[in-house]
């Protein structure tokens, strides 16, 4: 899916021959097909940085817009009052009933420019809703009377909304000062409703790299009413109060926030346009910017899950590249656990908690990949194997005597100590391994078909038996402690899953079923990309990752209580491509 913008193109979407090499090679763990997706279709937030600077460029010589206080009816102040909710709206770029009751709406225009002559060109009417709870501030904007900008990619440009922040309210635009936007860059036109959100901050002068947050937080989605004419976008946007991170906002209820909203449209083409609620915000000064006050409202009870056990993740949010981390599964006692070039993936804890084994490979060279081993409190990596063959995902066998794990499409068990190995199966069609309570692998192969179904087998290989047949493929099994369960997931939509230029725009699912294959039960629903599922130490819930955006890398740790249904997002990470619990 190349996305082109003037002379840049930036390609989100793997090679034909990067297809083929991964449906020739059923030895890469599963988590390593979410890793392709992650590498291949989450390039889009460098865009926003390429727009947000041609956009700079090309009205630096342009006329200055005059706030636009004067020529709409705001009040005389530019002060916008919040309103208070206790029901956040789901950010899904769609109004439903009642959803925005407690916001206040004031009606608004964008200034608009054309971007290669400077000329005022037209105001574009919008409605503005703001509401707060503890929590975050939820903007909803419905812009009127626009056309969608981006039938088919190749066609009419791109249309972007930015929402920019003076984090400390000085009236002055700083680097590193928040910036959010939302962007209407799909390549498959029936899913355009849900576009594609950055979070970001204006561009720092020392950094290398764009102006994308480390940290990736809040939420946006923007929707067309007609994808085909005109029609009008509606927005949706939750901003975090203190998220943590120092590049974005730092309010709380009864606080205030300086902000502007401008709107890009048609970027790519000879009608591109640009224009904002205020000053167009390239000038350093945000005096004229509104400001919202937030309001203040009764305090919800804490409803955060009391998890228990360690956990081990990898990921690359903490600025030293991507290393593999251990915490205490409460959020506490975070410590990195390596160091260097070489990038961890697949971390399996012993079942005491006290080892982690993983691979480790070279960058951009996945066939380098060995097992190493690693002590919880003193980290030390020792590598396990040492023969120039790819492995993958290994794992502690229920004793913590021994390591299944991967090879050539085999699998293969070993001493923990990396000594007296043994092939198990030979058909170079096996993946992802896992042991049960009692001693048996459960794996997925493609014995079956040419997608991934999930089969059990002795500790020893022997006695095969199927337990999935789905068309679509169940993918990443993990084990229950009762060993009564199997979770995995499954790519729901149309076509293959491996065709990532589709499938990323249509949903994959968390499942269970019984350890015999029966009582298949789907256990996700939202539409979003749901994977790499594993039971909690206790059995009562499932963590997993969820994609909340493709377009910006953003994807989250949800926790599933299998007692009551309830599934909410825990920790406060937006980066982790693998993990495991015990």
């Amino acid at each position: 899916m190349p996305l082109a913008l003037g002379s840049a193109v930036i390609s989100i979407r793997p090679s034909p021959a990067r297809y083929a090499k991964i449906a020739r090679s059923p030895d890469v763990h599963v988590s390593f097909y979410a890793r392709i997706v992650g590498r291949n279709i989450m390039r889009c937030v460098s865009l926003f940085t390429l727009v947000l600077a041609s956009i700079m460029i090309l009205t630096s010589t342009a006329p200055h817009l005059s706030p636009r206080a004067a020529a709409i009816a705001q009040g005389d102040s530019g002060v916008f009052e919040s309103g208070f909710t206790t029901a956040a709206p789901v950010i899904d770029g769609q109004f439903a009933d009642g959803e925005w009751d407690a916001a206040t709406i004031e009606p608004l225009s964008f200034f608009m420019i054309d971007l290669t002559t400077g000329e005022d060109t037209r105001f574009i009417p919008a409605d503005l809703y703001l509401m707060n709870d503890h929590e975050n501030l939820y903007i909803g904007l419905q812009i009127f009377g626009v056309p969608y900008n981006n039938e088919g990619v190749a066609g009419n440009g791109f249309d972007f909304v930015f929402f920019f922040f003076d984090n400390d309210n000085d009236g002055l635009i700083e680097p590193g000062e928040d910036l959010k936007a939302v962007v209407t860059a799909q390549a498959n036109i029936d899913f355009a409703q849900r576009g594609t959100y950055a979070d970001q901050h204006q561009p720092i002068p020392e950094e290398e790299d764009d102006a994308s947050d480390l940290h990736i937080d809040g939420l946006g989605r923007i929707v067309h009413s007609n994808v085909r004419g005109i029609g009008h976008y509606t927005i949706e946007l939750a901003v975090p109060l203190d998220s943590g991170d120092p590049l974005d906002i730092r309010t709380e209820p009864g606080g205030e926030i300086r902000f502007n909203i401008a709107l890009a449209t048609a970027l790519g083409t000879a009608m591109a346009e640009a224009g904002a609620f205020f000053d167009l915000p390239f000038d350093q000064d945000a005096s004229g910017w509104g400001l919202i006050k937030l309001q203040t409202g009764p305090i919800p009870p804490d409803r955060d899950p009391m998890l228990v056990g360690t956990i081990t993740f990898i990921t690359r949010e903490f600025g030293d590249g991507q290393q593999l981390y251990v915490m205490n599964a409460d959020g506490t006692n975070l410590r990195r656990r390596t160091r260097g070039d070489r990038i961890p993936g697949a971390p399996s804890l012993s079942p005491d908690g006290q080892k982690i084994v993983y691979v480790a490979e070279q960058p951009d060279d996945p066939e380098t990949a060995e097992i190493f081993v690693l002590d919880v409190d003193r980290g030390r990596p020792r590598r396990l194997t040492r023969n120039g063959v790819a492995e993958s995902h290994p794992v502690f066998s229920p004793d913590g005597e021994k390591i299944v794990f991967v090879r050539e499409g085999n699998i293969w068990v070993m001493n923990a100590n990396g000594r007296q190995e043994r092939q198990l199966t030979d058909l170079g069609l096996d993946s992802d391994p896992v042991w049960t309570p009692d001693g048996r692998i459960v794996f997925t192969t493609l014995r079956w078909r040419d997608v991934p179904e999930i089969a059990i087998m002795d500790a020893d290989g022997r006695h095969v038996q199927r337990l999935t047949d789905n068309e679509k493929g169940s993918l990443a099994p993990q084990v229950s402690p009762d060993g009564q369960w199997i979770t995995f997931f499954r790519y729901d939509g149309p076509g293959s899953f491996l065709d990532f230029g589709v499938s990323i725009f249509y949903p994959w699912n968390i499942y269970r079923m019984r350890i015999d294959g029966t009582g298949e039960e789907r256990l996700t629903g939202d539409g979003l990309i749901n994977f790499l599922p594993t039971f909690s130490p206790d059995g009562r819930g499932i963590l997993y990752q969820k994609i909340l955006d493709i377009g910006s890398g953003y994807t989250v740790l949800s926790y599933l209580d299998l007692a009551t249904g309830e599934d909410r997002r825990v920790f406060n990470l937006s980066r982790v491509s693998d993990f495991d619990w015990r």
